[in-house]
């Protein structure tokens, strides 16, 4: 009994030390973890558990790692043996909370089952996230970087209700993240602006793939139209992929999109052009065809049996020697003659053919074709054979030299008719320039019957009625000495003389202006001004612009005309308040403007003749001028004429512009 005892006190005491021992090596395992941030970890292959540290809890495999690790797992511990235990892996945690990140697990196989197939894993782990973390700025910063100034478009949304996280800068022609956009916001604005035939199969798949949980991330590629802030519709190619939290609820959308418009284009061009290639070589007239350096044909399309009323497969069976006239057959053979010896001294040299040869139809007539080749070569570049198309010109050639026989004979005929032509041209220039003296001739002569009724008006009535009135004055102071009452009406009589005999000077002076100098168009004109002032009772101003020196009195005297039909246009037509005069000379043009205040006119000059304009139009085509007349803005009406300043004096000489 006392041994028993010995050796159960001894059993105690071997067991008391060794849970000293292992509580020694617990705290030195929680010391090395604090301090390496590694742990124990424990795997259980067979139940699918996984235990942490030195403690009993264990948890699903399913529960705690990411599916995708999960699958890496299990497939390097399906290639683990008992000469080959060691592993090492990646994971992520993402279903702990208390060790959410990323592990590097570095253990072993600790025990196979019968087949040799691991049942238990137990080896360290290693938070390696801080380390990933160091190294996150500069990483962020360089893919930031890479992001920005790509030209593809990335983006980042949140489906949770925020929008956009980040669009990279090439996304600013299509959307642009505001804050305060929700989701619902920001994806009912970008679906509005897909075009309306690809609008509808984006927004079903993002709707199929939102109503739906998912413990991976779900990725699709699009081609679509998207329209820019001008209005524009560009393609892309867009990778979408949404991203599940933990609860598989998608919360987060990235894609990446490039533009192929370019692409696209290419490809539509690329496809047009083939069609319209295909089309043409079936129902182009003319014959495409293929040969070699012996000039057998390859190639020819069905339009050779309209030139030459064989089929191609017979053009191909009898050969050139049959199609081609003797002589033509020598020709073509020169041709390649010449092209294989510029070959063989300039490798790679390109000669264009264009020649026009006689060919032998099915029936024996001959025909007249033009070729147009060139050279065929293959993938090392060198030279074996030519291809080209053949047209039918016999029917060209035929109407060629009908236009020939036709063309001389019109030559002829133009000859004939422009001499009967430059007969009638001739009478026609006499013609004019007859007429063009006889205006010139009714010009003078009213000129001259203006002149003689303003002397008239000057020295007959304007002397009469100056008579008049001294009779008036002698009449009102004889009334004034007896003190008649008549003396009132008397000098009411004599003002009224007064005004008369200033309204016939004034009359005078227009029908007869005065142009003794090159200055006396300004002269007449700022008469022009005062008298219209008195007699209208308006405000008229003249101005000048220039040297204002008109040589040819002639000219001077019809812009004096104008200014004065305009004048009177202004004030009895557009009941105009203000009239403005300006005279412009330049050293080969003469501008005269006269603008009023005016109602202006609605009707234009050829409808107008109550204005009297149309007298200006005609003196202003006798000059080689023009005119113009628009409303003002502000109201009123402007004549704006412009002619040729005439070196001519009067005595016919040329006097230069000072």
């Amino acid at each position: 009994m006392e041994a028993l005892e010995a050796e159960l006190s001894e059993a105690i005491a071997k067991r008391d030390a060794l849970r000293d021992e292992l509580a020694g090596v617990s705290r030195f395992l929680d010391r090395a973890r604090e301090s390496t941030g590694a742990e124990i970890w424990k795997i259980d292959l067979q139940k699918g558990m996984i235990g942490f540290g030195m403690g009993s809890c264990s948890f699903a495999l399913e529960e705690q790692f990411h599916p995708d690790d999960l699958r890496t797992l299990l497939k390097k511990v399906a290639g683990l043996r008992r000469d080959q235990p060691e592993i090492q892996i990646e994971l992520r945690l993402p279903g702990c909370r208390e060790k959410r990140g990323r592990f590097r697990f570095c253990g072993r196989a600790e025990t196979f089952d019968a087949d040799d197939r691991p049942v238990l894993l137990v080896g360290v782990m290693v938070n390696i996230f801080n380390q990933i973390q160091e190294n996150s700025p500069l990483l962020q910063k360089q893919l930031w970087e890479l992001l920005d100034s790509s030209f593809a478009i990335f983006y980042w949304l949140d489906i949770s209700g925020s929008g956009y996280v980040y669009a990279s800068p090439a996304a600013k022609e299509y959307f642009l993240p505001s804050e305060g956009q929700t989701y619902e916001g920001m994806m009912k604005k970008g679906l509005e602006s897909l075009h309306p035939d690809d609008r509808q199969e984006i927004e079903a798949y993002i709707g199929r793939v939102l109503s739906k949980k998912s413990d991976h991330p779900v990725t699709n590629a699009f081609t679509y139209r998207r329209r820019n802030f001008r209005g524009e519709y560009h393609w892309f190619y867009d990778v979408m992929t949404f991203m599940p939290d933990r609860d598989g609820i998608f919360q987060t959308m990235l894609g990446s999109a490039i533009d192929i418009t370019a692409q696209k284009g290419t490809e539509s061009t690329l496809q047009i052009a083939e069609q319209r290639y295909s089309q043409l070589t079936r129902l182009s007239c003319a014959v495409i065809w293929s040969a070699g350096l012996d000039m057998h044909f390859d190639y020819c399309s069905p339009s050779i049996f309209d030139l030459l009323g064989y089929t191609p497969e017979e053009v191909i069976a009898l050969g050139s020697e049959v199609t081609l006239l003797p002589e033509s057959y020598g020709t073509v053979a020169g041709l390649i003659e010449d092209a294989l010896t510029k070959e063989a001294r300039e490798p790679g040299v390109v000669i264009p053919f264009r020649f026009e040869i006689w060919q032998r139809h099915k029936s024996g007539r001959a025909v007249l074709t033009d070729v147009a080749a060139s050279m065929v070569r293959d993938d090392s570049g060198r030279l074996i054979g030519f291809c080209g198309a053949t047209l039918d010109i016999t029917e060209s050639h035929r109407m060629k030299e009908i236009l020939k026989k036709s063309r001389e004979e019109l030559q002829n005929n133009v000859l004939v008719r422009t001499e009967e032509l430059a007969r009638a041209n001739e009478n026609l220039r006499q013609e004019i320039e007859r007429r063009r003296q006889v205006e010139s001739a009714l010009i003078r002569m009213s000129e001259t019957e203006q002149r003689s009724i303003g002397h008239e008006l000057h020295d007959g009535l304007c002397q009469q009625l100056a008579g008049v009135m001294c009779l008036c004055q002698a009449a009102r102071e004889r009334l004034l000495e007896i003190g008649s009452i008549d003396a009132i009406q008397m000098g009411r009589i004599h003002d009224l003389l007064g005004a008369a005999v200033r309204y016939s000077r004034y009359m005078s002076r227009g029908l007869s202006p005065l142009f003794a100098d090159a200055e006396g168009l300004c002269s007449s004109l700022e008469a022009l001004a005062v008298s219209s002032t008195a007699m209208f009772n308006v405000t008229c101003r003249f101005s000048r612009s220039g040297s204002c020196r008109v040589q040819d009195s002639e000219q001077a005297l019809s812009l004096y005309r104008i200014a004065r039909e305009a004048i009177q246009n202004a004030i009895q037509h557009g009941k105009a308040g203000r009239i403005d005069i300006l005279l412009k000379t330049s050293s080969r043009r003469v501008c005269l403007i006269v603008s009023d205040d005016g109602c202006g006119r609605t009707a234009p000059l050829s409808a107008a003749p109550e204005y009297g304009l149309s007298m200006i139009d005609y003196r202003m085509r006798a000059m080689e001028g023009s005119v113009r007349m628009k409303n003002l803005r502000g109201g009123g009406m402007a004549v704006r004429c412009i002619a040729p300043l005439s070196r001519q004096t009067k005595g016919g000489g040329n006097a230069p512009i000072e």
